[in-house]
């Protein structure tokens, strides 16, 4: 008896796990073709979203080397001056602030920089609306609406490479740039310009600009010269 009770037991529990497996094994493959059919729509996407930015980017350089030009502000040089009228101006500050204010914000020296550019522009430009007086409260918005001014940012183009035994560095300059469009406003929290600028680099980031300049510049300076896209600028 208890022998055929012990059977019937056993008769009746192998379907349910059977089922039961079955039932796991069909949910395993409909989580793991979930999976895999977002992963090649996040691919899929991340792709358009690169093609969309560099499109964007070119068509706007493009437009910058024909007829598109920063706002007449201070900073700009008189068209009677030609290149003649450029001045570099630097200024040094300590490495150990900006990776300070890097650490803390999490972000890159690249974006402290620029952001400290966009301010120090923002501030200069601010006090000349304002009549070129000291004595003009800094927080007090003199600024044009909508002023363009960009910047021009060079990347290194060269991949980093492993020098091994037998094998020869392919030497040479690899650099192209991005047009890099600066904030230029009056914040309440000086952050907020390191802010914008980690903002717009993300968006230079997602974008094949760079590498579609160097190959620009790699295909037409041989033929143009130096001489010419020096007179030329954006």
């Amino acid at each position: 008896m208890s022998l055929l009770l012990s059977f019937t037991w056993h008769q009746n529990l192998v379907p349910d796990q059977a089922l039961a497996t079955v039932d796991q094994a069909k949910k395993s493959t409909r989580k793991h073709i979930s999976i895999s059919l977002m992963k090649l729509f996040l691919k899929f996407l991340s792709i358009f979203v690169v093609a969309w930015n560099t499109m964007v980017d070119m068509v706007s350089y493009l437009a910058s080397l024909w007829f598109l030009k920063d706002t007449k502000t201070p900073l700009s040089t008189p068209s009677t001056l030609g290149s003649t009228g450029r001045r570099i101006v630097y200024k040094l500050v300590s490495l150990d602030d900006i990776k300070l204010v890097k650490n803390q914000m999490g972000v890159t020296v690249n974006d402290v920089v620029v952001g400290v550019t966009q301010g120090g522009l923002s501030l200069y430009l601010n006090n000349k609306y304002g009549g070129n007086n000291e004595k003009v409260d800094e927080r007090s918005n003199h600024l044009l609406n909508n002023i363009r001014l960009r910047g021009c940012i060079m990347i290194n183009m060269r991949l980093s490479q492993l020098i091994r035994d037998g094998t020869k560095p392919n030497w040479g300059n690899k650099i192209g740039h991005v047009v890099f469009p600066l904030t230029i406003a009056i914040r309440d929290d000086p952050l907020d310009y390191v802010r914008d600028a980690k903002a717009t680099m993300d968006r230079k980031k997602a974008s094949l600009e760079a590498i579609c300049t160097y190959l620009m510049a790699k295909f037409f300076l041989p033929i143009i010269g130096p001489k010419v896209s020096m007179d030329n600028p954006l």
